[in-house]
C-alpha cells in the first residue's frame, strides 16, 4: 500500500495540515479588545494615571464584597454629602465584551449599593469605580472573581 517514497512525504503533509488547521482556528477566534480606539486612550493615559493616584486615597474608605444576591458596594459619607458627586461602577469581562456592564453610583441611605447577581456571570471581572467631586475626577481599579 505505502512504499518508502510515499512515507517521505507523510510528515510534510501532516505538518501542512496542522498549520492549516491552526490558521483556520486562529481566524475564527473572537478577540475582544479592551477599547476600540487605542490611540485616543493613549492620549488620555496621563489623565487616567492622575485619577488613579487621587483614587488610591479613597481605597480604605470604599468597600465591595460578593453576597448571595450580587455585589455590595460601600461608600464614604462625603459621596452623598457633596451635591456635585457623580460616579459609575464599571465591570469589564475580559473574555467577553458583550458582558461588560456600567452602573451609576447611587448609594442608599446606608451608603451601600447593590449590583444584582442576575446581571453578572460568574468568573473573572475587571472593576473600575470612576467618580468626580466637583471638577476633580477619581478612579479605582481592581479585579475580582465572582463565584456561581
Amino acid at each position: 500500500m505505502f512504499n518508502n517514497k510515499n512515507l517521505i512525504f507523510m510528515p510534510w503533509l501532516l505538518f501542512a495540515l496542522g498549520i492549516s488547521t491552526l490558521g483556520v482556528l486562529a481566524y475564527r477566534k473572537n478577540f475582544d479588545l479592551e477599547t476600540e480606539n487605542y490611540y485616543a486612550a493613549e492620549l488620555t493615559h496621563g489623565t487616567k494615571m492622575e485619577q488613579l493616584r487621587r483614587g488610591r486615597a479613597f481605597k480604605p474608605l470604599l468597600s465591595y464584597r460578593q453576597e448571595e444576591n450580587g455585589l455590595r458596594f460601600g461608600f464614604p459619607a462625603n459621596f452623598r454629602a457633596n451635591p456635585q458627586f457623580r460616579g459609575e461602577i464599571r465591570l469589564f469581562r475580559p473574555s467577553d465584551a458583550a458582558l461588560d456592564r456600567t452602573f451609576p453610583i447611587l448609594p442608599d441611605t446606608a451608603l451601600q449599593q447593590q449590583v444584582p447577581a442576575a446581571e453578572l456571570a460568574p468568573g473573572f471581572w475587571k472593576l473600575q469605580l470612576a467618580w468626580s467631586l466637583g471638577k476633580t475626577e477619581y478612579l479605582l481599579e481592581d479585579t475580582l472573581t465572582l463565584r456561581p
